[in-house]
């Protein structure tokens, strides 16, 4: 229930406080039992009415929150499905993710975040944003795990757990070796996803 919605049902309380007050008065100099009786009848007829009143006021909350959440999941949903469809694609190439491509999908997602994303899923993907912004032209491993804690504050956002999932389990969702992945950023944060790849590749011929 809103601010809105309290200060009218105090309000309301009051007033009808007062109504009760002085027609119990009223009463009571005329006949005590018929005000007794007043009281019993009126306090029910309130504590009804309230009543209604609160529970259409949750059901609203609930019906806007549950509208709310269905087009949170069609707006993760459509940004998750481009985003795996770019890193897709330059997978099957080996090479960086079609950095025009990925322009134009941050430019749409921008706007969308704004309006619909809950606080966790923006400052998450801001914070990817800021990391890409450091390594324009040369994106790095610590892109890719931002752009997994973006993930994981979606996930947050429409209410699932994210207990016992780790970032090298979405990793793999986007890469062919996140096992090859990790153990390079342990050991260098800084490393860019191009010398990433060319490890892949070093491997996979020995291999």
């Amino acid at each position: 229930m809103g601010i809105i919605g309290l200060l009218f049902l105090a309000l309301f309380g009051w007033g009808v406080y007062k109504l009760i007050c002085i027609l119990v008065d009223l009463l009571a100099r005329a006949n005590p039992a018929i005000a007794s009786a007043v009281v019993a009848g009126s306090l029910t007829i309130v504590s009804s009415t309230i009543a209604v009143i609160v529970a259409r006021s949750f059901e609203g909350r609930r019906d806007r929150e549950a509208a709310h959440r269905e087009r949170k999941v069609e707006l993760y949903d459509g940004l998750l499905s481009e985003l795996f469809k770019i890193f897709g694609e330059s997978r099957t190439r080996h090479a960086d993710a079609d950095e025009d491509k990925l322009v134009d999908f941050f430019r749409e997602s921008n706007r969308q975040l704004v309006l619909w994303s809950g606080p966790g899923g923006l400052k998450a993907y801001m914070e990817w944003q800021d990391v890409l912004k450091t390594q324009a032209g040369n994106p790095g491993a610590e892109t890719m795990m931002k752009m997994v804690d973006f993930f994981l504050a979606l996930r947050r956002d429409l209410g699932h757990s994210n207990r016992g999932l780790k970032r090298e389990h979405l990793i793999g969702l986007l890469l062919s070796n996140p096992v090859l992945f990790m153990k390079l950023y342990q050991k260098d944060p800084s490393i860019s996803l191009a010398e990433i790849a060319k490890a892949e590749q070093d491997l996979a011929k020995k291999g």
